[in-house]
């Protein structure tokens, strides 16, 4: 199946919320292969990669999670959206 929908999450340190945002995100009612997940960190804190790797590690892994670092650190939350939907497959 086709990638129909990119959802990009841009985020700075706050791990706790990203966590309950992925998870909420695996009980939607969309086709699971029809959508991804982009995790843009702005903070690049440890926490949020561990997140999303626990996330994504879960059994079934639906839908796809990816983890997009900053690449020298913060540089605010537009930033990371540019840096989310540059990475995106979505239609």
């Amino acid at each position: 199946m086709t990638i129909v929908v990119s959802v990009v999450i841009p985020t700075h340190r706050r791990p706790h919320l990203l966590y309950r945002c992925l998870l909420s995100l695996q009980y939607q009612t969309l086709d699971p292969e029809a959508f991804e997940v982009i995790v843009a960190d702005d903070g690049r804190d440890g926490l949020t990669r561990e997140v999303v790797g626990h996330v994504a590690a879960r059994r079934p892994a639906r839908p796809s999670v990816r983890y997009l670092a900053p690449p020298d650190g913060a540089r605010g939350p537009g930033a990371a959206r540019n840096r989310g939907c540059r990475a995106a497959c979505g239609q």
